[in-house]
């Protein structure tokens, strides 16, 4: 399905004749809902349309996928400058970075590669993409990483990302080891990690000289599907508080400590 991009307008996400999700964008933030408001919406921005047509594909997964009784039925708010509430800083969006380091290129990764690629860059040859994955791309990538196509499948994501960008303009290098990344981190402050490795992530918030790391987390059970975490670094804690090591079981204790954590700045979670 093609997804368009709303700013400072709506797009409709149907899945039946007599059901649906509206999503718009109003200023950072994504609104989804079964009518369209009374009053215009504010003037949005690139970053809170993706915001209101992922909020709109978890209504309409919620309701084709898991037959939630509310999904398509209500309306709901987030601002994407305040994560996990309905407002957030009504600011334009007049600068935006000329660099960024991404480590790892799986959902997560071309996700935030697609939404840079829609930013209103006057001269994206300005800016510096630093791509980081060594692996493959694989059948399975096809239906859930955004950006994969079939010609992808066998060679390194690194790879086929930088492409992507280069074609869109970007300047883009490849880090395939960790002694680059040493070698060539000082060249941005801006880092964003994606990958499944608690470890990784853990690492490469520790072992850097980024002036800023912001790493998001999808739910990987059941009971967090629709979970989202944010952690910005440096913050309130540390990597290693913000995912401490499991706990071995003692005594009745059946399950280990959750690895995943809350947000560094907020103790409130995402519900995409």
């Amino acid at each position: 399905m093609s997804l368009p991009v709303c700013r400072g307008g709506q797009a409709a996400l149907l899945i039946a004749a007599e059901r649906g999700a509206l999503c718009r964008a109003d200023g950072w933030a994504g609104l989804v809902g079964i009518e369209a408001p009374a009053d215009a919406p504010r003037g949005g921005n690139e970053i809170g349309g993706v915001l209101a047509v992922a909020m709109g594909i978890g209504e309409v997964f919620r309701s084709a996928v898991l037959g939630g009784k509310l999904a398509c039925r209500r309306t709901s708010r987030n601002s994407a400058s305040s994560p996990g509430y309905e407002d957030g800083d009504d600011v334009d969006l007049a600068y935006l970075p000329a660099a960024f380091w991404l480590l790892g290129l799986g959902n997560l990764g071309q996700a935030t590669l697609w939404t840079i690629g829609l930013l209103p860059y006057s001269d994206p040859g300005l800016v510096s993409l630093f791509l980081e994955d060594g692996d493959k791309s694989e059948f399975g990538n096809l239906a859930i990483q955004v950006l994969t196509k079939p010609n992808w499948i066998g060679r390194k994501k690194a790879r086929s990302a930088g492409f992507w960008a280069e074609e869109r303009g970007f300047g883009t290098t490849i880090i395939e080891s960790r002694l680059a990344r040493a070698r060539s981190a000082r060249r941005t402050s801006l880092a964003w990690p994606s990958s499944e490795s608690i470890v990784w992530r853990r690492g490469a918030a520790a072992g850097s000289n980024f002036d800023l790391v912001v790493d998001a987390g999808l739910g990987a059970t059941p009971s967090e599907i629709f979970d989202i975490r944010i952690h910005g670094f440096p913050g309130t804690r540390s990597p290693k508080q913000a995912w401490p090591e499991p706990r071995l079981p003692t005594g009745n204790a059946s399950r280990p400590a959750r690895s995943g954590a809350r947000r560094c700045w907020s103790h409130r979670p995402i519900r995409r």
